[in-house]
């Protein structure tokens, strides 16, 4: 990214993105009091990014993240 990122420039990833472990897990019990095992499967299958492990890494390159969150109530 830093190779061809211009000074001030931005890059915008679009996807399903965890806050941290401990919201995953969250969402995990939450899937299953919900009978959404396919949800679950999902994730497994994935591997979606937790965003506190992923500002650490862009820290690491002197990067800056910022993020926006959007809910999709899937009926649970």
């Amino acid at each position: 990214m830093k190779r061809v990122l211009k000074n001030k420039g931005r890059i915008v990833i679009g996807d399903f993105m965890y806050l941290n472990e401990s919201r995953k897990k969250d969402l995990i019990e939450k899937f299953q009091h919900g009978g959404r095992a396919d949800m679950i499967k999902e994730m497994e299958d994935e591997n979606f990014t937790n965003i506190d492990s992923f500002r650490k890494i862009l820290r690491k390159a002197d990067l800056m993240l910022n993020t926006n969150s959007y809910r999709l109530s899937a009926g649970l």
